[in-house]
């Protein structure tokens, strides 16, 4: 069997394991270092030397096993022997649709892009995408998009703010249907109607505070965690934003809260009190 027909086998069933071994056993015994590759990242767990090797064997030999994608890309990073990451700064025409997309499961935009990458996302060559992070401008112009298609992608982070009316267009629009995580590093407006949302797991910005919903076994998002953001950790947060948050809740919505980051006794003792009564309150409180 030649190695085309090998590579193709990968292509076309990314998530065929077999298919990857069978490849890299055939790369190896022609010396081709992404055999080596393919071989030290099926293997499990891995030894603090072998990761080291792996490193080694991506950055020398990165560009030439994802081709002309080293024009758009900003970082890599590999699984089973092909790329699997990727940031990206720019998506011309000539990409779309390349053969190297279908082992790519998540796909990171640059900060300063605002232009549709609906071609991309929702491209047939796009097998193995899960994953998608983009600034909120990109976002802006996906969600004003007219695709009638769905992406792939079940996890998303939105890197900016989000107004009431982006988020009620995102909960409803056909192409983000299959999304089931949802990361917002940025404020929510009127971020009380999360609670009622599609989502398995939310994460959104509050004034400095990360507030991160999970969806419980009845069913509704539950397991409230609030912590400080990291990039404002240390610094004095009132608390005073995420119990207005509490309070304008829907009643019998969430069925446990974990309050054990918030800092100060009287802040915790006002949130159990706003909440003593729609839910249980886990946590030090």
């Amino acid at each position: 069997m030649s190695g085309d027909t090998l590579l193709d086998a990968i292509y076309a069933a990314p998530g065929d394991l077999a298919a990857r071994a069978v490849y890299g056993d055939w790369l190896q015994e022609r010396g081709d270092p992404r055999g080596e590759l393919i071989a030290l990242q099926l293997r499990e767990p891995k030894t603090a030397d072998q990761v080291k090797r792996e490193r080694a064997l991506v950055d020398q030999h990165a560009e030439k096993w994802i081709g002309r994608l080293t024009e758009i890309t900003t970082w890599v990073e590999f699984e089973l022997g092909f790329l699997a990451r990727c940031g990206l700064s720019r998506i011309p025409k000539w990409a779309l649709g390349r053969r190297e997309w279908a082992t790519v499961k998540h796909v990171g935009i640059s900060d300063d892009w605002s232009r549709d990458i609906g071609p991309l996302v929702t491209h047939e060559a796009m097998k193995s995408l899960e994953s998608l992070r983009l600034p909120s401008r990109a976002f802006v112009a996906l969600l004003a998009s007219s695709y009638t298609a769905r992406m792939p992608v079940r996890r998303m982070t939105i890197d900016g703010n989000l107004t009431a009316s982006q988020w009620t267009t995102l909960d409803e629009a056909p192409l983000f249907a299959p999304l089931r995580e949802l990361e917002i590093r940025g404020d929510v407006e009127n971020a009380s109607q999360i609670p009622t949302s599609r989502y398995e797991r939310v994460s959104m910005m509050l004034r400095g505070w990360v507030v991160t919903w999970k969806r419980g076994a009845d069913d509704r998002l539950s397991a409230l965690v609030v912590e400080p953001s990291k990039v404002r950790w240390g610094s004095k947060l009132d608390p005073k934003h995420v119990l207005s948050y509490f309070k304008a809740l829907p009643a019998d919505v969430v069925s446990a809260i974990d309050l054990s980051a918030i800092a100060t006794q009287v802040a915790m003792r006002d949130a159990k009190r706003a909440l003593e009564i729609q839910v249980r309150v886990v946590g030090d409180l």
